[in-house]
């Protein structure tokens, strides 16, 4: 037997269908279709504002981030931020999400974080180059020191 629609209504220019086999409304909005137990759940759906759009208007950008505590050469790496991240706290400095090459997702500040341009390219050479020198300036004092330091012989005591 072919369902069949007994009763229409009308609830903001939205056609409203009663099917008599499964007991339900049934109406289409904003291309998605429903299916509710009464007349009174429909206009509910009907009478809600329309969703607003999530999607922001940032579009994600190359950058540099300085990471202070990397042990390597190389503290500045390419990232790719993705969004601005909400603030947890209203004091919090502003941040940002990013992924680095791995494809690790990160929230990180911006105080951390610098454009890629020819400018700060060179910058980040001199930084890099200061870098190998004072981990080769640290390594010369190592081994001047492990040449300096002959331990004294102390006179052994007789019993």
């Amino acid at each position: 037997m072919a369902t069949e629609s007994m009763l229409i209504t009308t609830h903001k220019n939205v056609k409203i269908s009663y099917t008599e086999d499964s007991n339900k409304w049934e109406f289409d909005l904003r291309g998605r279709h429903y299916i509710k137990d009464s007349v009174r759940e429909c206009r509910v759906i009907i009478d809600k504002p329309a969703p607003v759009s999530k999607k922001s208007s940032f579009e994600p950008v190359e950058a540099y981030i300085y990471d202070r505590y990397c042990s390597s050469v190389g503290k500045f790496q390419k990232i790719r931020v993705t969004s601005v991240a909400a603030r947890e706290y209203p004091n919090d400095s502003p941040a940002c999400w990013t992924v680095d090459k791995q494809g690790t997702l990160s929230k990180n500040g911006v105080h951390n974080l610098f454009q890629i341009t020819g400018q700060n390219d060179i910058l980040i050479d001199e930084h890099r180059s200061l870098d190998r020198k004072i981990k080769e300036a640290a390594l010369r004092q190592r081994t001047i020191i492990e040449k300096l330091l002959v331990k004294i012989v102390l006179p052994t005591e007789e019993h």
